[in-house]
C-alpha cells in the first residue's frame, strides 16, 4: 500500500490540499503547484480568498506576479 502511494507521488498522480493560505500555506501550495502537483486551497477568510482568486498576494513570499502564474497554470 505504501509503494502505491509512493509511486503516485513520484508521479504527480496525488492531489494536495493545504489548510490555511496565509503566510505558510500560500508558499506550501506554490511549492507544489511548481513541483507538478494539483492543489486545492482552503481558507475562513472569504474576503482574503477573493484577493487571491483576483492575483493580490499579500504574502511577501509568494508575489502578485507569481501568485497570478500560478492561478494561471
Amino acid at each position: 500500500m505504501l509503494d502505491r502511494f509512493l509511486h503516485r507521488i513520484e508521479r504527480r498522480e496525488t492531489h494536495v490540499s493545504i489548510l490555511g493560505l496565509g503566510y505558510v500555506g500560500l508558499p506550501l501550495a506554490s511549492y507544489f503547484i511548481q513541483e507538478g502537483f494539483r492543489v486545492t486551497g482552503f481558507d475562513t477568510n472569504a474576503a482574503y480568498i477573493s484577493q487571491l482568486i483576483a492575483g493580490h498576494s499579500s504574502v511577501l513570499d509568494v508575489p502578485s506576479s507569481e501568485l497570478q502564474t500560478l492561478l494561471e497554470s
